[in-house]
Parts: structure tokens; sequence; C-alpha cells
């Protein structure tokens, strides 16, 4: 390919440059480049490269590099024109100074959620809460509007792109990382070229100024989302909700209002591509207009004009996404090529295609739609011209298409879906083989069709709209149901870099080396020669053939082993407890380097809704357990977890676990042994039942020896007969254990205390001093009870185990106003160094031969 593919190589160069950019600094990446430089240069020696070709591969990855790092170094927010950065600004001003309003364009689409309204605003100026005026032309701000009445609702459906409006909110930097691995919205965010939050508060919040000029950009934009509205608003008329929204995602590339159910079943089963425009929908319309074309009798030079004129038009109108675009710009510089008998080579077309997009937007290095868009392509253009070859002559050619499409997608898209999803489904290659050219066959054609037909004509469009809603309710009854096949699913932890690239190193070395050897066969048993080989030659050829299929089946044993480290990738090298940044509430993960896993606790998305205030909920509400414990669990790599403890039954510990136990599941699940009554514990308890998970009630003196690395004891509540006592305040009832790490010789002691109060803390300081108990006076960390409340946390208890380390959990701008000035006093006095969530993100604690070591995502020590 080197030689062969010039445009290709340099492209792979070219991202290889930015990755050194974003991922290295300094000497460190200079040194990576030399030594890219070096590989080159061997090739060179070797005669694999032309001097030519190894100036032009050396200038790819140095201007690469220096190019992204010059773009990213130019691009900040116009508000820090003060020279101080994003957070000094926030955090060494008064509140008034970042109050005020915003002027400018409405920039993308509305999206009204329940109560909350968000769009992008590409501002004009600001003018601050003194009346203060500064032009910040182009800045971009990402608006959110949260509504306080529901006939807001209606106000709001009237905001659209185009619109010049002022906004009067407060600028907040948007929050970013703070659990180790998960995803970082700042940093996704920046990526948009968006550095700031402006968040307002009810209708009136937005005031409308005028509608821009439609010959500017912003008012062509504008122009296009209302006709896209307008045709959304057909598929509203003609189907059933949830069908409505769908085909507006599978024909229009609006998303934002998909049943949550149908996303969740589509992407069980890796289908999503399905619904986010992308190349095989720009396929289906450039071969829908080119066979109208044709039954119009138009001329081939005549339909590749017109269709290279539709083309942006289509790109523009559904959305303009990454894929769509990469897909678009293919199509053309393919119609062009095919109009003037240039290059005709897939592999450079997508090359430059990504060359062209890198280098007018650097930053779409960092989408996952992007990656995921070209790296498949890539593999398309190479895999199934390989892997057709490998079926037997004799099946017909749609299944062989079929099957090695499906294949190579699944195969190329795999490290990259586990890199970021983290899960895979066992189902999705019969899936995509299936669902993808029955939905993009028959469904959009066809959906496409009832919209163009309904616009001209709306009752012809309505015998087209019930036969569509059959598809449809075929499509989803057959999804829904694979997608319940739980044990189809298999989770993965993140990779490292290195994995992927040895993953799609041995799978080129695999397809090629396959491909050589069916060649040979097919050459040598097909061969006519009326002369016979001589002996030697015969010798010759047998030997290299031996030599081609013994580095074949190595290929073969690395690529398996690569995948049985990939799927068994995950558990620290050091016995673990993490103590998750949920917000308001505790959650504790015990990890440990043979592989077990024991979660305390959930947290808990408290809701405060009252009657009527059904219209606020949003279309995906913000759960604890399934948008971030879920998540951080499968990031690594818990597929089965030995436990699931609740110290007690109130929301704040025990909300996020029912998602828990539905998605990861657990072989126990662990409580304090009373019972509360509320539908946060009989929908947990029941998620268990129906898994066969037994449900353990724990009482003082327990043990668990979990493997040689880690044990808990449980020190408190006492035992509890049948029936299970009703405790309504669970604080009171929590299970206090003591967790006890070791390696080798060492070991470290962590207190975990619940939500229990002083009675509780003297009760058990008084059993401890009365009686011969294996617990020791001195421990290493305690975690602070309560969430640092006022209620919890005596001087006699800090007296009695003097912890030289002092973790709370507790989330930002809490309306509790924990932890309290007096539990930080007493933590101060007694000397113990103080780790709060809230300020420092996830505290991490392993236990290695030296003895307790911690870590946290915002490393920062509080004074």
């Amino acid at each position: 390919m080197l030689m062969r593919r010039p445009i290709a190589a340099c492209a792979v160069l070219w991202i290889i440059g930015i990755h050194l950019a974003v991922s290295y600094k300094g000497v460190m990446a200079w040194g990576m480049i030399a030594c890219i430089m070096a590989m080159l240069g061997v090739l060179f020696y070797t005669k694999k490269l032309s001097l030519l070709l190894l100036l032009l591969y050396a200038a790819s990855v140095i201007l690469s590099y220096g190019y992204f790092f010059w773009y990213d170094s130019n691009q900040s927010s116009a508000f820090q024109s003060t020279g101080l950065s994003a957070s000094q600004y926030i955090d060494n001003t008064g509140e008034s100074s970042f109050v005020g309003q915003a002027e400018g364009w409405i920039d993308s689409p509305v999206e009204v959620d329940g109560d909350r309204v968000q769009f992008e605003l590409r501002t004009i100026s600001w003018t601050d809460s003194k009346g203060e005026v500064a032009e910040f032309r182009g800045e971009r701000l990402l608006v959110q509007v949260k509504l306080k009445q529901k006939k807001e609702v209606e106000q709001a459906s009237q905001w659209a792109r185009g619109q010049r409006v002022n906004v009067q909110g407060e600028l907040e930097l948007p929050g970013t990382s703070s659990n180790f691995g998960a995803f970082d919205y700042r940093e996704y965010l920046r990526y948009k070229h968006m550095y700031w939050l402006l968040k307002g508060e009810g209708g009136q919040a937005v005031s409308f100024l005028s509608d821009s000029s439609a010959w500017s950009l912003t008012g062509f934009m504008g122009s296009i989302e209302a006709w896209r509205e307008k045709a959304a608003s057909i598929y509203d008329q003609l189907l059933p909700k949830d069908q409505s929204t769908y085909l507006q995602g599978l024909v229009l590339g609006m998303r934002s209002d998909l049943d949550v159910q149908i996303e969740h079943s589509f992407s069980e089963l890796g289908l999503t591509h399905v619904l986010a425009i992308s190349g095989l929908h720009v396929a289906v319309f450039v071969g829908s207009c080119l066979f109208v074309f044709r039954l119009l009798r138009l001329t081939r030079e005549t339909s590749l004009v017109i269709v290279m004129i539709l083309i942006p038009l289509y790109v523009v109108f559904t959305g303009a996404s990454p894929s769509v675009v990469r897909a678009g710009m293919m199509s053309v510089l393919a119609l062009i090529g095919l109009r003037q008998g240039w290059i005709k080579d897939g592999l450079h077309l997508l090359a430059g295609a990504l060359l062209a997009m890198l280098f007018f937007e650097p930053y779409y290095a960092m989408n996952v739609s992007f990656q995921l868009s070209f790296t498949v392509t890539a593999g398309l253009i190479i895999g199934v011209p390989l892997l057709q070859k490998l079926w037997p002559v004799n099946w017909p050619g749609w299944l062989r298409s079929s099957l090695s499409v499906s294949i190579t997608a699944q195969l190329v898209s795999f490290p990259l879906t586990i890199y970021y999803f983290n899960q895979i489904s066992l189902l999705s290659l019969l899936a995509n083989l299936v669902f993808v050219p029955f939905i993009s066959g028959v469904v959009l054609p066809l959906g496409t069709l009832t919209l163009l037909v309904s616009i001209a004509w709306y009752k012809a469009a309505l015998p087209l709209a019930w036969l569509l809603k059959q598809c449809n309710d075929l499509t989803f009854t057959l999804i829904h149901g694979l997608s319940r096949f739980e044990q189809a699913t298999l989770i993965f932890a993140t990779p490292p870099l290195w994995w992927i690239a040895a993953y799609y190193g041995l799978l080129l070395t695999i397809l090629f080396s396959l491909h050589k050897l069916r060649t040979r066969s097919g050459r040598h048993s097909s061969s006519t020669e009326d002369t016979v080989p001589l002996e030697a030659f015969q010798r010759v050829s047998r030997s290299t053939s031996k030599v081609q299929r013994l580095g074949l089946s190595g290929a073969i044993l690395a690529f398996t082993f690569t995948l049985y480290i990939g799927y068994t990738y995950g558990p620290p090298a050091h016995t673990t407890l993490s103590v998750l940044d949920i917000g308001q509430g505790d959650s504790l993960l015990l990890h440990t380097s043979s592989g077990r896993a024991i979660l305390i606790d959930g947290g808990g998305t408290i809701s405060f809704e009252r009657k009527g205030d059904e219209w606020k909920r949003r279309r995906k509400p913000y759960e604890v357990g399934a948008s971030r414990i879920v998540p951080l669990l499968k990031q690594r790599g818990i597929r089965q977890l030995d436990a699931v403890v609740l110290t007690h039954g109130d929301a704040d510990h025990a909300g996020g676990l029912q998602a828990v136990i539905e998605q990861i599941g657990a072989d126990r699940l662990i409580m304090n042994g009373t019972w509360k009554t509320s539908s946060t514990l009989t929908r947990l308890y029941q998620a268990a039942l129906d898994r066969g998970i037994p449900i353990i009630g724990w009482n003082a003196n327990d043990q668990w020896e979990i493997d040689d690395t880690a044990k808990l004891t449980v020190m408190y509540p006492s035992k509890h007969e049948l029936p299970l006592p009703v405790e309504k305040d669970q604080n009171d009832a929590s299970l206090v254990l003591m967790l006890t790490m070791m390696k080798g010789k060492a070991s470290g002691t962590v207190l975990l205390t619940g939500d229990i109060g002083m009675p509780q803390e003297r009760e058990i300081v008084s059993l401890l001093e009365s009686t011969d108990v294996d617990i020791p006076h001195f421990i290493d960390v305690l975690k602070v009870a309560h969430h640092g409340s006022k209620t919890s946390t005596s001087k006699q208890w800090m007296d009695h185990f003097k912890p030289r380390i002092s973790v709370i959990s507790v989330g930002k701008n809490n309306r509790y106003g924990h932890p309290s000035e007096v539990t930080l006093q007493t933590l101060k006095e007694a000397g113990s160094q103080v780790w709060r969530t809230d300020h420092h993100g996830e505290i991490q604690l392993s236990m290695d031969s030296q003895g307790l070591k911690l870590r946290a995502k915002h490393d920062r020590m509080t004074q």
C-alpha cells in the first residue's frame, strides 16, 4: 500500500500525527515521531520506498502534528480575552460578573425535552450585570433554558434556527469528567468549539429580535431546518408517534425525539448506524436518483451532473453529520472520476475525503462518528473483495456479498465499538444480515417515497403509509424480541490503544494471507499448462506454501490470543477501593486484583416531581445507576458483580442499584437486615428476585474473605430476628464495615460507615472497648458517615480510630449543606487529611506491597 496508494498512506500517517499531538507532549511526542522517521528510513534503505515517497510520508506526520498543535493552541473562548483561563475566570470573579445577557443567532435545531430547551447560540455581544457591553462576534455558547410553566413549552416551540435573540442567564463551565475513564462533557464541547453553557430560567429568558436574511448562511440553514420540521410533521400525521420519530431519524436525520425503547433495542443489537444518516443512506439516495433519471431517459452525463448537484443538498438537508459529509464527499469524487475517467480507487477517494475534512476541521478526528465511518468504510474497501474470494464459488453472489459486507463491518468496527461503548452483541452479525438490507432496501425508499407522494397528494400517500406501518411493526417486533436476549451481550473493558493497533495489524495479516493462499490454490488447481514444472520448482512452491500456511496459523493464534487479552483485560494490578463521584450519595467499588468485584451502595436520583409536573419529564431522565454507575462498571470490564452491598435503604444509597442489578447482575444482594417500605426498595428487591439473586441480611461479626487480598468484617448492626424489623430511619441501621486490604506483608484498613449518626458511633466504640473483638483501633482511611453531616463523626469516634485519611462522598453544591463545617473542623483537629468527591472526583485507594496508596481524578489536597 505504501507504494501503490500514496494518498491512503498519507491519510493514515496524518491520523497518526494528530494522535501524537493529542496524546503526547514535548520530548515524548518528538521521540515517537523520530521512531516513525526511523521506520520510514528502514523502508527506504530496503528499497520499499522511493525518496519522493519517503519525504512525502515524513512530511505527512510532521505537518499533521504541527498543524493540529497550532490549530488546537489557537482555539479558545473569546470570554478569556482578559488573559485568564476559563477556570480562573470563574474562580476569581464574583457571581455578578458572569451573569448577563448574550445577543446572537440561534445556530442549531432547537430541542425541547420536557422542561429543558437547548440550542447553540452564535453570539454577537455580551452584556454583563453592570450593563457593560463587549463584542464577542462568533463565540458559540450552548444555551440551556429551564422552563417553569407548561405554557412556556408552546412558546419555546416557536424558537427556531436563524432567529436573532437575546438570552439572559448565567455562564457556567461545562462539567468535566469526575471519574476515571468517564465521559468528559467539557472536552466533548470543546471539540465542537463551545466552551461555556449559558443557563436561563423560564421562557422569558429568551427574547426574539428578528429573523435572519434568507441569503445568509444562518438564514439558509434556518430555512432548511424549517423544511425538515414540515417534513417531520407529515410523518406525524401519517404514522403513530414511535414510527414517526423513527422515520424522521431514518430519512431526515432528526433523532432527538426517537422513542427511547426503539433506540435501546437498536443499540443492543449494534444497529444504531442504520438510524444515523451515513454512507448507506447516501448510497440509497444516489442509486434511487440514477434509477429515476434512467426511467426519465436522461443521458448518463446529465444524470451524473444532476446527482453531483443534489448530493450536497441532501447532506445539508439531513444534518451534515461527519459520516454523511464523508459519504457525500466520496460520492461526489467518485461521480466526478466516473464522468471524467479519472482515478477509480475507492481507498484513494476515501483518503482524499479524510484529508480534506481534517484540513478543514482537525477536531473531526476526535468525533466517534467520524472515526467509525472512515474506519468501517476503509475496512469494506479492503476487506470485502478479499473475503468474497474465500467463499465457495457455487454460493449465490448476493449471499457472498452480504456475508462479506456484514462480517467485514463487524470485524472492523469491533475495536472502536468496545473502546467507546464497552459491549457488543453476539446477535449483531445476524441482525445486520437481516435488518440492514430490509431497512435500507425497503423501509428507507418506501419512507422517502411516502413523504414525497404526501407532499404532492396527501390521500395518495395513505396506502403507502399503511404498508410502511406494517414494515415497521415487523421490524420493531423482531428487534425488541432479539434485544431481550441479555446473554448474547458481551461486556469488554476499555482496551488500551496498543491492543487496537495489534488487532487491526493481525486482522489485515490474516486477510491478506488467506487471499494469497486462496489465489495460489486457485491458480494451481485451474492450470491448463501443457508442460509440467520441474521437480525443483515444485519443491520451492510447496515450501513457499508451507511457510505461508505456518505464517497464517501463527497470525490466527496471535489474533485469538489478542482477543483473549481484550476480553480478560480489566482487573487492576492491585486491589482497589474506588469511592465513585455520583453526586449526592454513596457508591463504592471494590475491585480486587483477582477480578472479584463488589459494589457497596449505588447512589440515587431523588425526584421532587409533584402532581401536575408530568410535562417536565425528560425523554431520557437522568438516573445515576443507568447513566453513571453501569457505564463505569462496563468500562472496567465488570460483567457480573460478586455482590451488591446495600448499607441501608435510603434513596441516595439504593436508588441506582436497580439498573445495576438489571444490566450487570450480581451473585448476591446483601442488605442490613431491616425493612423499609418504599417503591425504590420494592423495585430493587423484585429485580433481584426476578433474576434469581439471593437477598442476604448481614449482622455484626459476619465476615467475608473475598480473596487473599481483601476481607470484609461487619461491625454493625446487631443481629435481627425474622420477620425483618421495620426501620423507617434507615440511617441508624446502616451496615458498618471494616475493609482490610492485603498485599504480601503489607495491609491497610478502611472503615465504611454508611449514614450512621453519633449514637451509633458511641454504641460501636463502647462495644469495641468492652469486648475482645479483632478490629484495629487505628485505621488508615475513614469513609466519613452521612456525607459529612454534623449529626455524625464525633470527637470520640475520631479519637478511637485516629484515621490518617478521611474521605467524604458528597455532591457538589448540594441542598443539604454537606459536609458540615463542624465535621470538617473535627477532622482537621484530629489531623486527618480530607478528600472529597465534590472537589477531587473519584478517589481510589489501592493496596500494593508498600502499603495503601491514594489517587484522585482531580488530584489536589483540600485545605
